[in-house]
């Protein structure tokens, strides 16, 4: 079960209006909207600030992201050879 907080949030009349007008459009209501809303706003901050996170690595060094698909790229074909050979452990 999740635990919910309520907080007391201002905003324009005419905002809240269209939002009990597409809320009721769509079986909900202002709260959950609001909550779906929050939700993929953080999700979108917090992939850009990976993103960003992952720029940052790339650029101290450029090279990472080769060394690092090539150690993949070895470890998917040694995978391979030992379901070839019957050696993988499953």
């Amino acid at each position: 079960m999740t635990m919910t907080t309520s907080v007391t949030v201002k905003l324009p009349s005419q905002m809240v209006a269209a939002a009990r007008r597409w809320a009721e459009r769509d079986g909900t209501n202002v709260s959950a909207m609001t909550g779906h809303a929050l939700e993929e706003l953080i999700t979108r901050l917090e992939f850009a600030e990976h993103a960003e996170m992952l720029r940052a690595a790339d650029a101290a060094d450029p090279d990472r992201l080769r060394r690092r698909a090539a150690a993949m790229g070895r470890g998917l074909a040694a995978w391979k050879a030992d379901r070839e050979l019957g050696t993988d452990a499953e």
